[in-house]
Order: structure tokens, then sequence, then C-alpha cells
């Protein structure tokens, strides 16, 4: 069984990538489990894959995050 767990995190870190603007819930709660999994996945392709995936939803996250902060400065408060 140990042996799906990089499987299982890579399916479950392009979810997270797809739902990732939809909802920061969803975001947090795949981006900590598929985290969590590739971690305890042993050594392999798939556990390379789902750190690539990781890689790619946090900066996904850091675009959106500063796309807030950047797009709240232009409203005009008053």
């Amino acid at each position: 069984m140990k042996k799906y767990l990089g499987l299982v995190s890579v399916i479950i870190l392009i979810i997270t990538l797809f739902f990732l603007p939809n909802d920061w819930k969803i975001e947090t709660l795949g981006i900590l489990l598929g985290l969590f999994l590739a971690i305890k996945a042993p050594k392999g392709i798939w556990k390379f894959v789902a750190y690539v995936i990781f890689i790619i939803c946090i900066l996904l996250l850091l675009y959106l995050v500063i796309m807030g902060i950047l797009m709240a400065g232009l409203i005009e408060i008053g």
C-alpha cells in the first residue's frame, strides 16, 4: 500500500492545482495532504513528480496572494 502513496499524492496535488483559484480551504487541505503523502512515499518517479507539482501549487498560491494585494491597492477608500 505504501508504494501507491506517491501516485495518490500526485492525483491530490493535480486536483488541488485545478481548484486553487476557487476555494482556499480545498487548496490548503490539498497542498498539506499532498505534501504529507509525498514525504511518506518511497523513493521513485512519483515522489519527484509530486514535489514538482507541489512547487507549482505554491507558486500559484503566491501569485494569487500578490495579485490580491495589488488589486486591493487599486481600491479607493473614502
